[in-house]
């Protein structure tokens, strides 16, 4: 059994024999609206952020990159994983991004332009050092005796003798010495020193703003490459799928395991969470596709039917149905509630790698090893469009936008293309 990682780096001489055995299937062409580039080896996954505008995309140069759909641009790139990364996932609750990779970890990223703005502190920015004793005392000195005098100038000796009638001469001098000394010194303190350190930084607080880099979380314990990765519906918990033969459950706020997910007996490829949030499914090397239940781990049930590895599955929009996309050319349905057979998609040229509901739950986007793409009517169970790519490009990921009008493809020639279904 090859495990699905090899497969994808085989060569391509065994996708094409497979396009030959099995037939190809006919549906109207899509049309690439867009391409994005950027990376420098292939993409492996790709997904959406909930409002459509950006997109993610996991590659084999270890980095993840955010992507401007509309400027076809990248906005940011994503790196710390040390090895291939091979699944990325957005929150639905936020704009950070979940990524897993070959190093056996999972990072939970927060963009750049997520990120809330952060003073630094006045005394670690070098252009401006909060102000020292000395510095007070010389700013005092910025204020020449003549600056002094005009102060008690400003109250003039007749008025000083009014004050002084009113009062004890030796009162009056001390009246006389706070305004010349004692205040000058008290608003050099004001600027250095003294009593406010606030205002001192008031200035340079404003230069000071940037967005600090946020180094991502680490999700550490798998010990194997992660495969896939998922979040919650409530962005509360993430899932990952490891060729370790588990899937785990992590709080992302902490980055701490809460549970595993026991049971494949091989490689698990791809992970996903129902609706509802109460269900996890995940397909593995051993042909199966299995069901478990989020608050304690326990599998419910498991859907067969496969005769190879299963490397995709997801939900139906309205969690009635599960499809799964396998080594076997197959893309077949389930329904969730007991796991039985509802469908099958046959007919797929290559290997199924990725596979992607359209947010209404009538279409289905299936992308396959030799570089085939197809879009499926559920209702029809056929391909409704198509895309071959290129003599030589894989294709490896493949996902609906939000809103159903464009499906984003991770390809082998180190890009995504962007096609109407």
């Amino acid at each position: 059994m090859r495990h699905r990682f090899g497969t994808r780096l085989c060569a391509l001489g065994f996708g094409l024999a497979a396009v030959l055995a099995s037939g190809i299937l006919h549906a109207w062409p899509s049309e690439i609206v867009g391409t994005l580039s950027g990376h420098v080896a292939p993409v492996y996954g790709v997904a959406w952020r909930k409002d459509g505008k950006q997109l993610a995309s996991a590659s084999f140069d270890n980095t993840v990159r955010i992507w401007d759909v509309a400027k076809k641009a990248e906005i940011e790139r994503l790196e710390g994983h040390s090895k291939l990364a091979l699944a990325v996932a957005f929150s639905p609750t936020s704009d950070e991004i979940l990524s897993g990779s070959l190093d056996n970890t999972a990072r939970i990223w927060t963009p750049r332009d997520a990120r809330p703005p952060v003073v630094v502190a006045a005394a670690k920015t070098p252009e401006k050092p909060a102000p020292s004793a000395a510095v007070a005392k010389a700013k005092a000195a910025e204020k020449p005796k003549a600056d002094a005098k005009a102060k008690v100038a400003e109250k003039p000796k007749a008025d000083a003798k009014a004050k002084a009638a009113e009062k004890p001469k030796a009162d009056a001098k001390a009246k006389v010495a706070e305004k010349p000394k004692a205040d000058a010194k008290g608003k050099a303190a004001e600027k250095g020193k003294g009593a406010d350190p606030s205002k001192a930084a008031a200035k340079p607080a404003e230069a000071q703003k940037a967005v600090v880099p946020a180094g991502p979380r680490t999700l550490a314990g798998h010990t194997k490459q992660i495969y896939g990765v998922a979040w919650s519906p409530d962005g509360k918990v993430v899932a990952t799928a490891s060729g370790d033969g588990t899937a785990r459950l992590w709080d992302p706020a902490t980055a701490k395991e809460l549970r595993q997910l026991k049971g494949h007996t091989g490689a698990v490829y791809a992970v996903a969470f129902s609706p509802r949030g109460d269900v996890v499914a995940t397909a593995g090397e051993d042909k199966l596709v299995k069901y478990w239940n989020v608050a304690d781990g326990k599998m419910l049930r498991q859907s067969a039917g496969h005769e190879a590895a299963v490397y995709a599955v997801v939900f139906s929009p309205d969690g009635t149905k599960a499809a799964s996309g396998s080594m076997d050319h197959s893309i077949r349905l389930w329904n969730t509630q007991d796991g039985k057979a509802a469908g099958v998609l046959k007919g797929h040229p290559d290997e199924v790698y990725s596979i992607s509901f359209s947010g209404d739950g009538k279409r289905l986007a299936s992308a396959g090893y030799a570089g085939h793409v197809y879009v499926w009517d559920l209702a029809a169970s056929k391909p409704v469009a198509e895309q071959k790519f290129g003599a030589g490009v894989m294709t490896y990921g493949v996902a609906f936008s939000p809103d159903g009008s464009t499906v984003a493809v991770a390809a082998s020639d180190d890009k995504i293309y962007l096609m109407k279904p």
